[in-house]
């Protein structure tokens, strides 16, 4: 998911979306205040193809704690979490991480 969703959806309607959807919504950079994942969200996926194990990652920009605020979420650090997952996903032995980032290109090469 990207601003859009947070910005314009309702809580309960983005639940629903993540839930129903046929595809994983793949968000490492959010969750709820307890820590744990919001409905449908996934703070990664791991997929093999072609004898390639492949780890995704999604980012989204903390957007000025518009998540908190709309919606009881809670934006985490983005370095940190990146790099949890990053070691989560290595030591499950994947050879391949892509991360979708929805930070803009300034924050992206950081």
């Amino acid at each position: 998911p990207g601003n859009n969703e947070f910005y314009r959806l309702s809580r309960n309607t983005l639940a629903q979306l993540t839930m129903e959807s046929k595809f994983p919504w793949v968000l490492s950079t959010v969750s709820q205040a307890d820590g744990t994942a919001f409905a449908g969200l996934r703070n990664h996926v791991v997929l093999e193809r072609g004898g390639v194990t492949i780890g995704i990652l999604g980012m989204l920009d903390p957007m000025e704690n518009a998540v908190e605020q709309l919606h009881g979420l809670k934006s985490l650090d983005l370095r940190e979490s990146l790099t949890k997952e990053v070691r989560d996903l290595k030591s499950r032995g994947v050879h391949l991480i892509l991360l979708l980032s929805h930070c803009g290109l300034r924050d992206d090469i950081k």
